[in-house]
């Protein structure tokens, strides 16, 4: 894995086709219709709970 460091902080840095901000239905159904299309490698950014 690749990392960036940024202001004194560590980043993973990842290198995806698709990246989908949120992870609510309209994500996930975006996710899903990315994937369906072909997108293999779709990448779901949410916020840490």
């Amino acid at each position: 894995m690749n990392y960036i460091s940024l202001g004194g902080w560590k980043i993973p840095h990842f290198t995806t086709s698709a990246a989908v901000v949120g992870s609510g239905a309209a994500g996930y159904n975006a996710a899903d219709t990315l994937y369906s299309l072909g997108m293999k490698d779709v990448l779901i950014v949410t916020e840490e709970e």
